[in-house]
């Protein structure tokens, strides 16, 4: 009940002003989103947030733009609570189908991810509420089903969140990066439950496409760095020294540079015959989807996608976790092959074969 109180006491104090568009001229509310938006240019989350608060509070909550840019900000920062009732905020203000739509899918997600941990079976039931009133405004909102698989696993109701997955799957385009991903909850809803790495998409430094799903199958060390970082220049050694350790294995190195420079990153790994897969990622979009605000970082991904382990500057035996889950690895490859001659010892996956040519060109 408490979600549902916290939506009327936002009703009652909305509806008034839902009309009013005076916060415009308002030159208190115009200081503080130009504020914002230059703090969000700058990429100091802690001055946007107070900014956007400010400029929402001076609005009376009036203002989409200032709601739209504090529940995502939120959200991205991992605020899931603020970012529920700024949702909530927002379903009450726009118009469109299409707008209500997308609060609804903001807060529904929102209140799946505040509740992934504890289970708190009347919040996600309301995530579920919401998102099932999302596709009721707009069918074509395809990630809400995405969403709501997500919520329906975590309820344990693990046949009606296959349902959503698949659809999800029918649904969403070949190029859609949680496409993978849905056709993996569809086949086993549980993973679902699990600490999953976020998936992403991307083109490696010798011109391949790659997505995380792809490596299914594979124990994945992700290794965050920078050339002009001095700690990742001693962890270095290391790092080449597992990829050629395991060499041949059901185990891949992808390194994920921050700098900016591109031709400079590029001459490094060249001159430092770094041979595993590397990506530049200049805009920061990885290192933000795993939350990494400082490098050396690394995260240990099971052959399932789920996080095993997070490590800054060698806090975690990486050695110690890799050999274990590569040996677990090995061992679950095995088991089919004691099959002589059946289709699951002579099947190979298409993300086999995509690491099997990259392999063969290196």
């Amino acid at each position: 009940m408490k979600l549902f109180c916290l939506g009327a006491v936002a009703l009652c104090s909305l509806v008034c002003f839902a009309q009013d568009t005076s916060y415009k001229t308002d030159p208190g509310y115009q200081k503080e989103m130009a504020k914002a938006l230059d703090a969000e240019h700058r990429h100091r989350h802690d001055e946007e947030l107070d900014a956007l608060k400010s400029a929402c509070k001076k609005a009376h909550d009036a203002s989409t733009e200032c709601l739209n840019m504090l529940m995502k900000l939120q959200s991205q920062t991992g605020d899931y609570k603020g970012a529920a009732e700024s949702a909530a905020k927002l379903e009450l203000i726009v118009r469109s189908p299409q707008d209500k739509a997308t609060a609804s899918l903001w807060r529904g997600s929102a209140l799946m991810r505040l509740n992934r941990d504890k289970r708190n079976h009347e919040a996600l039931a309301e995530a579920d509420k919401e998102l099932k009133n999302a596709l009721a405004l707009d069918p074509d909102l395809n990630f809400a089903r995405f969403i709501d698989g997500q919520v329906l696993a975590l309820m344990n109701q693990d046949e009606a969140a296959r349902a959503e997955f698949a659809e999800y799957v029918e649904r969403a385009k070949a190029s859609d990066t949680f496409r993978e991903r849905g056709v993996r909850f569809a086949a086993n809803p549980a993973l679902a439950r699990e600490k999953m790495a976020p998936p992403f998409s991307i083109v490696t430094a010798d011109g391949t496409p790659l997505s995380l799903d792809s490596l299914n199958g594979r124990v994945v060390l992700l290794d965050f760095w920078a050339t002009w970082c001095g700690p990742c220049k001693l962890e270095l050694p290391h790092v080449k020294k597992l990829a050629e350790k395991y060499a041949g294995r059901p185990f891949v190195v992808l390194s994920v540079s921050i700098d900016r420079d591109e031709s400079k990153w590029k001459d490094y790994i060249t001159k430092n015959e770094m041979r595993w897969l590397q990506y530049n990622d200049a805009k920061g979009n990885i290192a933000q989807l795993f939350g990494v605000h400082s490098i050396p970082h690394y995260f240990t991904i099971d052959t399932d996608g789920i996080l095993r382990s997070e490590d800054v500057r060698g806090e975690t035996d990486i050695d110690g976790i890799i050999k274990k889950l590569v040996a677990q690895a090995e061992a679950s490859h095995a088991e089919p092959s004691k099959q002589s001659g059946s289709a699951a010892g002579a099947e190979k996956s298409d993300a086999q074969a995509a690491l099997a040519n990259l392999a063969g060109r290196r």
